[in-house]
Formats: structure tokens, sequence, C-alpha cells
């Protein structure tokens, strides 16, 4: 099955009818670092994790051309499957199942497809990598982006149709500060949230009235240190699969998203 249709391809569908229902749709949320070593990757990798430990399909997308590869923050960096170099000569109309199952798979119930970058290789352009992220966040119930807040002529500057922005914001003038570059690189998309990450109780009080009062962001989540997470990922164990901060803020920010079982333990 090919991967995209080119235009003049008999196989590619065409647009629905008026009496045609309406093509299924994911949520889609990007989780944005405001700054280097916020933790966005594991935040973004988490919440994929639990939406599959609570039953719901999603993938997770690499939108960092220089970071390490998120299949790796995943345990997934062995596993076959196409990467977004493998995308780059591809044009047309995608697949959305095609792609989906030819993605590596992060071991999470046996399956959460990851979309990663390889650092040693150039991605596709902006079309075809907005047709990529589009037609995935219709097979799966769950599409979540993880998207430097630097863009320099990378695919996190694509208008993608968001449900929500999540920003991992550390405490200090440089990770608020960062909060004025991130709305220039990315103006479009709903009002963001906050994520606040490793602050005490008086940083968190005067961080939400600051982030209030001159951002008119509001607080979505306070994300505490999880001292599992590095020995997670030294094991290659997919961030949110080890009970503690860091899975029970991902099923906080899940619940905002996704309708999940009530046995889930967010809200068992």
């Amino acid at each position: 099955m090919p991967l995209l249709h080119a235009p003049s391809d008999p196989a590619v569908t065409p647009p629905p009818g008026p009496g045609d229902p309406p093509a299924r749709r994911g949520r889609v949320v990007a989780v944005t670092g405001t700054s280097g070593g916020a933790g966005a990757s594991a935040l973004a990798a988490a919440i994929a994790v639990r939406a599959r430990l609570a039953g719901r399909t999603a993938c997770l997308v690499d939108l960092d051309p220089w970071g390490g590869g998120l299949d790796v923050v995943v345990g997934a960096e062995q596993e076959r499957g196409l990467r977004w170099p493998d995308l780059g000569r591809l044009a047309g109309r995608a697949d959305g199942p095609a792609l989906l199952a030819a993605l590596p798979r992060a071991q999470v119930r046996g399956d959460l497809p990851v979309l990663a970058h390889d650092p040693r290789s150039a991605g596709p352009g902006p079309e075809v990598s907005l047709e990529v992220v589009t037609a995935l966040a219709g097979v799966v119930d769950l599409l979540v982006l993880d998207r430097p807040g630097r863009v320099a002529g990378a695919v996190p500057s694509l208008e993608v149709e968001l449900d929500e922005q999540l920003l991992l914001v550390r405490p200090g003038v440089a990770g608020v500060c960062a909060l004025t570059a991130h709305r220039t690189a990315h103006p479009v998309g709903p009002p963001p949230q906050v994520v606040l990450r490793g602050v005490d109780d008086r940083q968190r009080d005067d961080l939400v009235v600051l982030l209030a009062e001159h951002f008119a962001l509001p607080v979505a989540a306070v994300l505490p240190d999880d001292r599992s997470l590095p020995r997670d990922l030294l094991h290659g164990v997919p961030p949110g699969t080890s009970r503690g901060p860091l899975a029970a803020t991902a099923d906080v920010l899940l619940l905002r998203l996704l309708p999940i079982p009530f046995d889930h333990p967010a809200v068992a």
C-alpha cells in the first residue's frame, strides 16, 4: 500500500459529499519546552503512554530536528520503521493507516507508534510534513507533538490544527521570558496552557500570578521532578510507564484531552 498518493492517482479518496459522514479526526496536542532541558519530550511521551495504557489509540510525533530522536526517549531506537528522513521524497496525499502501520513501535501495550527525527539526516519539507501530521491525526484518538520552542525554518512552524498547546516552563527569568519568543514563533492555535516544572509552593504561587497578569496564561498543571525518569530512560522504559509525578501529571493533562475509562489510575 503506498504511503502517499500522487494527485493524479485514481486511488486518491475523493472529497466527502454532502451526505457523507465527516472524516474521523483525533485530538492533537503540542508540547513545547520554552527553554532547553525543560523535559518537553518526556512529558509528550508520557501523555501518549498514559493514553495507550488507558486503552486509547495514540501516536507520538517528533517535531524537533535538532533533538536526539524521540524514538530514543521511548526506547524504540532499535525498532524497524519509518523516520522523518524516509519521507523526504514523498509527494501527494498521505495514506494515514499505511503511515501509521509503517512507524516503529514503543513497547506500551505493544503499540505506541512514534515518528522520530534522525539528527544525521534532513526530514521532508513543510508541505509533506503537514500532510503526514494531518493524516496521522485522522487515524488515532490522540496525536502528541513534541515541538521545540525554536523554529528557524524547521517543522514546528507548520500551521498544524491543534486542540491544545502545552508550554513547559521552568522557574527563573530565562524560562518565563522565553514565553514571549514562543508567542512570536507560534502565533496560531488555541490559547496555550502552562505546565510548571520543578517549582516549590512559593514559586508556584508567584509564577501563577505572574503568568496570569503579564502573559494571560493559565497554569494547567505542576510537574515535580521525577526521580524514576533517569532510570527509566537509561533502561529504555517509556516515560510515564512507571507510577510517579510524571505519570500523575500526564494523567491530569490527559483528562483535559480525552474521555478515559473510570478504572484508569487518573480517575480511580
